[in-house]
């Protein structure tokens, strides 16, 4: 991912606008993808970007699997999960904006505790699946 990265898209009215994101540290790597902090330098609003390098999708199956995830993320609105915001690509990646989980991923909550409290793990236990309900 280059040091910006631009997405040309039409706002409510269907002016065409330029969302500019500055990249920030790597947060985590994947099978397919990394992701990134971003910054809107708009609004400076601190995001995440998940980029997948088309290379990477080499077999059907891989795209499809690409296209049923952004159809997931687009489909879920809920507090506990985070918010999907966008998605376009350039001539060699993929890019989902998503917002920036500032306690970053549970694995990391737990290494970073040792261990969560019995209080700690129904606490998120019902986060966890007021998300999924439907």
């Amino acid at each position: 991912m280059a040091a910006f990265v631009e997405h040309n898209k039409k706002d409510s009215k269907g002016n065409l606008i330029t969302k500019r994101y500055q990249r920030g540290q790597l947060l985590g790597k994947g099978g397919f993808a990394k992701c990134y902090q971003v910054t809107d330098v708009d609004t400076k609003e601190e995001l995440a970007c998940k980029v997948i390098a088309k290379s990477s999708l080499t077999k059907q199956r891989h795209k499809q699997k690409l296209q049923s995830e952004i159809k997931i993320h687009k489909s879920q609105k809920h507090v506990h999960i985070a918010n999907f915001l966008d998605v376009f690509e350039d001539k060699d990646c993929v890019y989902i904006i998503m917002e920036l989980c500032s306690n970053n991923t549970m694995l990391e909550l737990v290494k970073r505790k040792k261990r969560l409290t019995e209080a700690e793990t129904r606490k998120f236990m019902i986060q966890i699946i007021e998300g999924v309900q439907r």
